[in-house]
């Protein structure tokens, strides 16, 4: 078999290998509510639900066509509320859902399902993007928004929240970011948004069980040194199938080759995309997840389990 015929099989081959994680847990029926981290697939995007108990955490909210996802994920686990919602920074991908998940399901704002936030965090508003869902976040996130820093920290329940760096006066917007490091029960996550890898090597970071790539796996957001210096487990992208921006970059996935990976989505499977392939970077310990992925907080650090009750599949190799 020639080299790209190879390439071919093997692309066709990943394909079939992606992971299906259904949309409704079973909490309900044991009436015990799990806890852990929830990725939700928002294409090429971020969105991120931390839940323990009657605790919640939401990270980021994905693209404006993304807070149908969102609300989904938050309805899912039975939660009318959000103890603490954090933007890492202003880029539409990352803050273009949370005006429409105000709304509630019912998408009308002022309605009884409207979604509560106790707690909004952001990296301040200088030097703002000027988009439309910047200027909607603006206006409806009112007097509840609050600008944070490195040092921050935020605890209630089993989670803590802990600004580890930003924001920064850079002249783009990914480096302005917040990065932050979530404890949720037995596991800790690491959330760069899109923060560059040489900003978060500047400061001092412990190991952590869960990293969640930077940049949708772009290359300026990892590094082997940022990789040695946290240590993860296991290593989650959030990214668009067939993205124009060919994320994740194929010289990350191979930084990543004897880590477990969960791939949201990926530019560069399918043979006929004009991003280079990536068939050749990865290895066993990388999986193609279709649709939300759950690792439970509940057992040791870094297994991935179905909720209670059974109604989601778990994400297993």
């Amino acid at each position: 078999m020639t080299r790209r015929c190879h390439r071919v099989a093997a692309s066709l081959f990943l394909v079939l290998l992606v992971i299906c994680v259904s949309a409704l847990p079973g909490w309900t029926q044991s009436g015990a509510r799990p806890s852990g981290l929830h990725f939700i697939d928002v294409s090429q995007g971020s969105a991120l639900l931390v839940v323990d108990a009657d605790v919640s955490v939401m990270i980021d909210s994905g693209s404006a066509g993304a807070a149908e996802a969102v609300l989904a994920a938050i309805t899912a686990h039975g939660l009318t509320s959000i103890d603490l919602w954090v933007h890492t920074h202003f880029d539409a991908d990352h803050v273009g859902g949370f005006t429409r998940a105000l709304a509630g399901v019912d998408g009308v704002a002022g309605s009884e399902d409207d979604l509560r936030v106790w707690e909004l965090w952001d990296r301040g508003l200088s030097e703002l993007p000027d988009t439309e869902v910047v200027a909607a976040y603006v206006s409806a996130s009112g007097g509840l928004r609050r600008a944070v820093a490195a040092g921050e920290r935020w605890q209630r329940g089993g989670i803590t929240v802990t600004v580890v760096a930003g924001p920064d006066e850079a002249p783009v917007e990914n480096s302005r970011g917040l990065a932050l490091r979530v404890q949720v029960g037995k596991i800790s996550v690491m959330v760069q948004g899109d923060l560059p890898a040489a900003a978060l090597s500047a400061v001092a970071v412990d190991p952590v069980d869960v990293l969640w790539a930077a940049h949708h796996g772009a290359l300026d957001g990892t590094s082997p040194d940022l990789l040695m210096a946290l240590d993860p487990e296991q290593v989650v992208v959030s990214a668009g199938f067939g993205n124009a921006y060919c994320h994740p970059h194929p010289l990350v996935l191979s930084w990543l080759h004897d880590r477990r990976v969960w791939l949201m989505g990926a530019a560069g499977v399918a043979p006929t995309e004009l991003c280079d392939g990536i068939v050749d970077h990865l290895a066993a310990e990388h999986v193609l997840v279709g649709g939300d992925l759950w690792i439970s907080a509940d057992e040791d650090a870094g297994a991935i389990s179905d909720l209670p009750g059974g109604s989601w599949d778990s994400a297993r190799w």
